[in-house]
């Protein structure tokens, strides 16, 4: 995997910066990149994107929305609704990591 800075500006790009924030990231860096919390629950976390990366995540990722339905990503189809500075899916990770 390449290497890349994550600070506050940070907006990712491509496939890879997706597989390493949604697989390896710490808490700290998905604070630092605003990545919401939106429901813990017997021990995992869905993380919900930042709302303006919609226009960056990679057609066809896979994503967990808000009613724990898993999909994948289609740009102009899947949902941009913005609450708090998120989109209404992400990720799920262990609690513990």
């Amino acid at each position: 995997m390449k290497k890349f800075k994550i600070d506050k500006n940070f907006k990712p790009k491509y496939k890879y910066h997706f597989d390493y924030i949604t697989k390896k990231a710490t808490k700290q860096e998905l604070k630092k990149l605003n990545v919401g919390v939106f429901a813990v629950e017997n021990g995992k976390t869905l993380y919900l994107f930042p709302s303006d990366w919609y226009d960056f995540i990679p057609e066809n990722y896979p994503i967990i929305d808000i009613f724990d339905k898993k999909k994948l990503f289609k740009k102009g189809k899947s949902d941009n609704d913005r609450r708090y500075g998120c989109l209404p899916y992400g990720f799920i990770r262990e609690q513990n990591f």
